[in-house]
């Protein structure tokens, strides 16, 4: 079931987090994985910049997108001052600005996304919920159709 993938999705996402320094307490932890699974599980917002999805969840929050921006960049930044630097490395291997000493919120998260990307990717097809589209017989429906039930 697609929701169960999403679920297990969610919770690998908040365990990572919690090992990388971001624990849930924090403000940003939330945001993180928000931002996350849209960019994840919804292919719609893929093209989307962080902007966008800030805006999305600024309503889904009650607050300011700028709010959201400066608590994921709080979480962040507060992992790569008390996090142990070889854990942040398995997670993060990307670059990091030497003046910062961490990663920006869209290093972070874009790089976060695509190694998530590739997980939820293997859990569907776990699932049986990756199989290939096919097309219909019908040529006035949509041309794809998704041939897993738990789409």
């Amino acid at each position: 079931d697609m929701d169960v993938v999403k679920r297990h999705l969610r919770e690998r996402i908040s365990h990572d987090l919690t090992t990388m320094g971001i624990t849930p307490n924090l403000l940003g932890n939330d945001e993180i994985t928000s931002t996350l699974m849209i960019l994840i599980t919804e292919p719609t917002t893929k093209k989307r910049n962080l902007k966008d999805i800030f805006q999305i969840l600024s309503r889904q929050y009650n607050t300011r997108p700028e709010n959201i921006t400066r608590n994921i960049k709080s979480a962040i930044e507060t992992a790569w001052a008390i996090g142990d630097a070889e854990i942040l490395k398995t997670f993060y291997p990307g670059a990091i600005h030497p003046e910062r000493g961490n990663p920006s919120n869209k290093e972070f998260i874009y790089t976060l996304a695509e190694k998530y990307t590739s997980l939820y990717q293997q859990m569907l097809e776990q699932a049986n919920c990756g199989e290939p589209e096919k097309k219909t017989s019908k040529p006035d429906e949509k041309a794809l159709q998704p041939s897993c039930s738990c789409l």
